[in-house]
Formats: structure tokens, sequence, C-alpha cells
């Protein structure tokens, strides 16, 4: 087991979801969750609002219980660990930061609040904050208050006093929601390098796709408290086992066709570039990327465009097929100018990749408010 750089010796676990089942009242969040998590993985739960991913790491940090199933953390149940007990560092979507705190004060919190007896002497607290603050890059702000630092430093704060606490499990939720889009970019590649250097076994949640194919080392699609998918990011963005995966990364154009000798048959396009499946003959769905859509000017084309609209280096192009369907193509900004693409031209189109589904699957920065306060709290005393 290889260890990190931190000096205070926090190594990577390994985490085995069993079954989990939890509901609120009478309405099902989770619905038989397996995942094992291995030593050191960086693993994202991706999914949409209501999918579960924020439950089931409430269960892995003891803030929610399931209804059933257990979590095995280095061979030990954690379900009757109390929070406390367990060792997570948890960092939440909004800093959760004490602004009456400095941020050295902050990152400390943790390791005040323990019980006397395991609470560290006056000067190793100052060595981990001096650590810590190194770590995060704000070696020099340790006396600021929350309301002196950006939000992407605030963040990184949070992280800090996750951290200090010697977690056996990094658990983030949406842990850049709160910041704007240019941050949350500078944020992620300094957290996986963060992550390459630390080696800690950290889940996070987000509901933000990009977010998780940059950072994860395994994805984690969730749906109405299942499972859809397992996967390196590239796994789930070039093999989609469902069609709610491929809906769900990145989007795609969905066509109704019809199977005939394993080759799809769509009105109005061409799929001739589309592999054949081992499948009978039968009504089926294409799902087709609108990068993978090409479109070529032609006087006697299937389609006709109805916008062209320009964003950065990308054309995106809205169009409808002969029988009405409509669909969306995004080409290079200059190949869209050369062939002269604007709205009501006639053009052919061609499929390049896209995946096939039969007719059954196709069918298928603010203060912390009081229950965070009691969250860090909690997770923090051992």
């Amino acid at each position: 087991m290889v260890r990190p750089l931190l000096s205070f010796g926090a190594y990577p676990v390994t985490i085995d979801i069993q079954s989990l089942y939890k509901r609120f009242g009478t309405q099902p969040v989770l619905r038989g969750v397996d995942l094992e998590i291995g030593d050191g993985e960086l693993v994202a739960l991706l999914g949409a609002s209501g999918s579960g991913k924020t439950t089931l790491l409430r269960i892995l940090a003891g803030l929610e219980y399931p209804d059933g199933g257990d979590v095995v953390v280095d061979g030990e149940s954690w379900i009757a660990k109390p929070t406390q007990a367990r060792k997570v560092g948890f960092v939440f979507q909004h800093y959760a930061l004490f602004g009456h705190l400095t941020v050295a004060e902050n990152i400390a919190f943790g390791l005040r609040v323990r019980d006397k007896k395991q609470r560290p002497d006056e000067a190793t607290i100052q060595a981990k904050i001096k650590e810590l603050l190194d770590l995060i890059q704000l070696s020099a702000l340790g006396g600021r208050y929350p309301a002196q630092l950006s939000g992407g430093q605030r963040q990184r704060v949070a992280l800090a006093r996750a951290l200090a606490i010697e977690p056996a499990v990094l658990l983030l939720d949406e842990p850049f929601g709160a910041l704007d889009a240019g941050v949350r970019k500078d944020l992620r590649h300094w957290l996986r390098d963060l992550h390459k250097r630390l080696g800690m076994t950290t889940v996070f949640v987000t509901h933000d796709q990009e977010e998780a194919l940059e950072l994860a080392d395994r994805v984690v699609i969730l749906n109405e408290g299942r499972i859809e998918q397992i996967g390196t990011p590239e796994e789930v963005y070039d093999h989609p086992a469902t069609p709610y995966v491929l809906r769900f990364l990145g989007g795609a154009n969905e066509l109704p066709g019809r199977l005939r000798a394993g080759r799809i048959e769509v009105e109005g396009l061409d799929t001739t570039a589309i592999e054949r499946i081992a499948a009978g003959d039968g009504a089926a769905s294409l799902f087709v990327r609108p990068h993978d859509v090409d479109a070529l000017p032609a006087d006697d084309g299937s389609a006709s465009i109805r916008s062209v609209f320009i964003t950065g280096a990308q054309a995106h192009v809205e169009l409808t097929l002969a029988g009405g369907k409509q669909l969306a193509a995004e080409l290079r900004r200059d190949v869209a100018r050369a062939r002269g693409l604007k709205a009501g031209q006639r053009v052919r189109l061609k499929a390049m990749h896209g995946r096939l589904f039969t007719a059954p699957h196709a069918a298928a920065a603010s203060a912390p408010t009081a229950s965070d306060a009691e969250d860090i709290a909690c997770i923090a005393r051992p």
C-alpha cells in the first residue's frame, strides 16, 4: 500500500458498498446499490437531482443510515459505527467555513473539538496548520477570515479542514458547485494533482458530467437510486450501457429506425458508417452525438437547416429531417463557413458514429447552516 506525502500518515482504504437500500417516507432513494472502491481511487458519483448520489455519500459519512445493506471499509462494517469514529473528511458545496474563525482556526477546528485525551498538543496543531496551508497553496493567508477570501480559496480551506483530521476517506459533495466556471476548471486541475500526491481514497458527488469525466478514475452513474453504469471516463462516454447514460453524458440525437440484417436504417440519414450489430430485424433507436453528424450542402438533400450559430471554435447546426424529426450537428467553425452552411439550406446528413439500442432498451458562498455545523462537528470528533 502506497502512503501519501502528508506527514500525518493517512493511508488509502478500500470501500465495499453492499446492497444499500434507503427510503425517505414512502419514497425509495437507493434501490440496492453495490459498489467496490479500490484503495487510493478517486470515484465520481454522477447523476441528476434525486438520483441518490448525495444520500449515498451521506451514508458513507454516517450522516444517514440505510434501511438495508452494508458499508465495509478495509474489511470492517461501518454501519454500526458512529460518524465520529469513521474518520471521514467531508467537504460541503458551500464551504461551511466558520466566519468568525481565521483560516488557520478553521483548519484546526476538527482537531480542537476532539476529546481531551485524543486532542493533539498545540505544537502539533500548529505544525499541521502550516503543512496544510502549504499544501493548499495559501501559506500567507492563515490569519485572514473567510470573508476576505475568494470562493476558490474558501473551498481550498474547506478541503484542508477535512484533511486535518487524518481521514481514512475523503468525501466531497458538489465541491465546486458554488463557484463560477473559470474557478471550477482551475480547482479541478488542482484537486486532481492533489489527489495524485495524496493517494487518498476519495468519493465525490457531482451533477456536472465534464467535472466527473475530467477528475475521476471511475465514474458511477446513478439514476433513480440505481447504478446505470460504472466505468472509466472513456468507457462510460464511448460505450454507454443504456440510453439513459448516453442521454446524460453529453446528450445525443435520438432517432427511430429499423434494423435490417444488422444495419440500422433511419429516414433522411446516411448510416452506412455505423457498424452492424448482431440482432434480429425490427424497431431500434440510433443515438448520435452532434459532433458525429456531418452535413454537406446538396440541392437534393433530405434535411434542411433551421439555424446555425457559432460558439467559439464550433458551429452548432439545427436541422430538420424529411420526416419532421429534428436533430443537431456540431462542426468546426471553419468547416461550416467553408461549406457556406446557413438557415434554409438543403443538406445531406451522415452519421459517422453512433450507438444502437433495440426496441426494449430504447424505451427504457455562505456561512454554515446549523445542520452543516452539526455535521462538521460530528465528523470531526473521533
